[in-house]
């Protein structure tokens, strides 16, 4: 298969970190909208074969899921100085973090496919 884009070979790990980071975003939300469906109309989504279907069902009713997920619904309803519910749900890397990470990245890539 032909590339279609090209950076620095030093960017690689953030690029890649980035890539993997979107694609798990984008599939929690998508097995989060599966869920909800399927309590909503019963019907198992046609992507994803039974089997699988099921495991997930067994995995959701779970001790271990339902801790974690009460421990998120608590920290998105926590109450942030007096303000009322967090709004912030970014996870649990600071910004501070972020904009070090970020602006150490090398986007001379982009400029290239820009350029070019």
């Amino acid at each position: 298969m032909q590339r279609l884009y090209y950076w620095n070979e030093e960017d690689e790990a953030d690029i890649r970190s980035h890539f993997e980071h979107v694609g798990s975003v984008r599939l929690t939300n998508t097995m989060n909208k599966a869920k909800k469906e399927f309590y909503k109309k019963k019907t198992i989504p046609q992507w994803i074969c039974e089997v699988h279907w099921k495991e997930m069902m067994v995995y959701w009713q779970s001790d271990d899921f339902k801790a974690k997920s009460l421990t998120s619904t608590k920290n998105r309803l926590s109450n942030s100085y007096g303000n009322g519910p967090s709004l912030h749900t970014g996870g649990s890397i600071p910004v501070s973090d972020y904009k070090r990470k970020y602006v150490s990245v090398n986007f001379s890539c982009f400029l290239v496919l820009l350029f070019n």
